[in-house]
């Protein structure tokens, strides 16, 4: 089916990251709806990054240093981690680099951005995570 997971015991999980509810609310249900497990956070902490495939962050209403230092620890802890940014202001991230100088190999749209642009940067890139050793 369109949208779902290729494995649908492991579908993808993406942590939703925006100041604004209803954007997090709306795009978390658009994902979810597409076959993503997808949560939502009104602030940019990594306590859930074990257990994600993506990061979908709306970086303009928190302070670029903010975001910047979420995106780089998410990057060294998860090289592995697709990150998307949905911002107003693209060229603002899209040199931005780890502390040693790598890229920090993000997928940057311009806002607005439709859930279906968001749904397609994420499709074939997130895949999903391994079955937890229980």
């Amino acid at each position: 089916m369109p949208g779902r997971s290729s494995d649908a015991t492991h579908p993808c999980r993406v942590q939703v990251v925006a100041a604004n509810l209803e954007t997090l609310e709306n795009l978390r249900a658009y994902l979810a709806n597409a076959g993503f497990v997808a949560h939502g956070s009104r602030r940019l902490a990594l306590e859930a990054r074990d257990q994600v495939t993506a990061i979908v962050v709306f970086p303009d209403d928190f302070t670029e240093d903010e975001v910047v230092a979420y995106l780089r620890q998410a990057r060294t802890a998860r090289p592995d981690l697709v990150l998307v940014t949905v911002t107003r202001t693209v060229r603002r991230f899209e040199a931005k680099t780890t502390r040693d100088g790598r890229p920090l190999d993000l997928i940057v749209l311009p806002r607005p951005a439709f859930g279906w642009m968001i749904l397609e940067s994420l499709r074939g890139r997130a895949t999903a995570t391994p079955e937890d050793p229980a």
